[in-house]
């Protein structure tokens, strides 16, 4: 694939540098290109759990009513949201 679309592609939002013809694509500018800028708030709420940091800590994804456990598996819930939002972008 890096042969195919360029070094770009081996980086963070690769996938569309070679579309957006440049080297280095960033949220903000996906945001722009899509003329849609109201997924911002969802997009950092949800990289809580994967990127370091004290919020992390306090708002988990997976669980309900604030719960402090842990998952250990699968889980469904808090599935609400994201599911409306990739809702809304497909018809938007």
């Amino acid at each position: 694939m890096l042969k195919r679309f360029g070094k770009e592609f081996g980086g963070e939002y690769g996938w569309a540098a070679y579309h957006l013809k440049t080297k280095r694509v960033t949220f903000t500018r996906l945001e722009e290109e899509a003329g849609d800028a109201t997924m911002r708030s969802p997009y950092k709420m949800a990289s809580y759990n994967v990127h370091a940091g004290p919020k992390g800590l306090y708002f988990k994804l997976g669980n309900l009513d604030g719960s402090p456990a842990l998952l250990a598996g699968a889980s469904n819930a808090g599935l609400t949201d994201p599911a409306q939002h990739a809702a809304r972008s497909l018809v938007a």
